[in-house]
C-alpha cells in the first residue's frame, strides 16, 4: 500500500508527499486530494 501511495502521490505533489509519507499520517488525506485533482482535471477535458 504505501509503495503505491507514495508512487502515485510523488506524480501530483512530491514534496507534500514525502513529507507526509515520513510522518505516516496524512496519507489518505493526500490521497484523496489526489483524487479531487484528477476528478477535476477530468472535469475540465469537456
Amino acid at each position: 500500500m504505501k509503495i503505491s501511495a507514495e508512487k502515485g502521490l510523488n506524480n501530483v505533489y512530491p514534496i507534500k508527499a514525502l513529507i507526509n509519507l515520513n510522518n505516516g499520517t496524512l496519507v489518505e488525506e493526500n490521497l484523496n486530494y489526489r483524487r479531487k485533482l484528477l476528478a477535476t482535471a477530468l472535469a475540465n477535458k469537456k
